[in-house]
């Protein structure tokens, strides 16, 4: 198991990793969980939260979600609607920042929002990188909170790769996370476990026609999201979504990974008038062409590559 130190160059391990096109948009990994056990702790753990007056919009502190509030080169927001929902995302955090991360963090004298996105993909390569900030870099998420107990933590300690910025993630009814993408996989493995769902809870994946809609179940399956693409979340439904996210430093999980069928294919036409697109439920309509800007943002080759020199 490769563990995330302060100062390592990944340039050569990544290499050797997959990229978001070799990878299938959403994957079932091979490694399954009990989700009656998973249910049960989550429960216990939602009552006690309740129990200590927390409200609803509950949000644990060692969430790891204000610190991860990036912006464009432009200052925007890479999440539209991150003021009214994101903050809110991560109900527990299962893994905080590191003591070697905090203690970086403490003698820089910029923030996150100082780097440009390519900055922060530099750092991701090379974390001795001048411009590295420990927030922005989810493998430094990996101290155990006092929620990381029992079976929950025998889940995190079975991954092959090393697991980091583990939370209890609920998306709320008639609620949505607009489209955006995250770090490719090669970088961080971005894996679901459902525990509380729907079937009009749907994740959307970017494709070359327009998006693919998938329905994650709750029936102990560990599931792969291929962040680098561009994606959107909703809950149509009437109850919360709850799921554990959990991302890993390596890419040794996704051996027998098998793809996940989409339950909905939309052309772009068609997504023109899903709810995420236009905001839900009284926002303007947005549209933008999210392959020029993601090549603008990061600095990329149309064939995907960092030009990083």
């Amino acid at each position: 198991m490769m563990q995330h130190r302060i100062g390592i160059d990944y340039s050569r391990a990544l290499l050797k990793r997959k990229t978001k096109k070799s990878l299938p948009l959403v994957g079932r990994l091979s490694r399954t969980v009990d989700i009656e056990k998973l249910l049960a702790q989550i429960r216990q753990l939602l009552q006690c939260l309740r129990q200590e007056g927390a409200s609803a919009g509950y949000a644990d502190p060692a969430s790891s979600e204000h610190n991860y509030h990036l912006k464009t080169s432009r200052g925007e927001s890479f999440i539209r609607n991150y003021e009214e929902f994101y903050a809110q995302y991560s109900v527990i955090g299962f893994q905080d920042l590191s003591e070697e991360a905090r203690i970086s963090a403490a003698g820089l004298s910029f923030s996150v929002n100082d780097l440009t996105p390519s900055q922060r993909l530099r750092g991701m390569r090379n974390t001795s990188s001048v411009k590295y900030h420990p927030h922005y870099d989810e493998r430094n998420y990996t101290k155990p909170t006092r929620f990381l107990t029992g079976y929950i933590a025998e889940v995190l300690s079975g991954f092959k790769a090393e697991a980091c910025r583990a939370a209890l993630v609920c998306l709320q009814p008639k609620n949505y996370i607009s489209p955006h993408f995250d770090i490719g996989p090669e970088y961080v493995v971005r894996t679901m476990i459902p525990v509380i769902t729907n079937s009009k809870s749907i994740v959307g994946i970017r494709t070359a026609s327009g998006y693919s809609e998938f329905h994650l179940p709750a029936d102990g399956g560990i599931y792969f999201i291929n962040a680098g693409f561009e994606h959107y979340a909703i809950n149509d439904g009437c109850e919360p979504r709850y799921q554990i996210r959990i991302c890993l430093n390596g890419q040794d999980d996704l051996d027998g990974l098998v793809p996940l069928e989409p339950v909905r294919e939309l052309s772009n036409t068609e997504f023109a008038q899903h709810p995420c697109a236009r905001g839900y439920p009284n926002e303007q309509p947005a549209a933008e062409n999210i392959l020029l800007r993601t090549l603008r943002e990061f600095n990329l080759e149309k064939s995907g590559k960092a030009r990083l020199g």
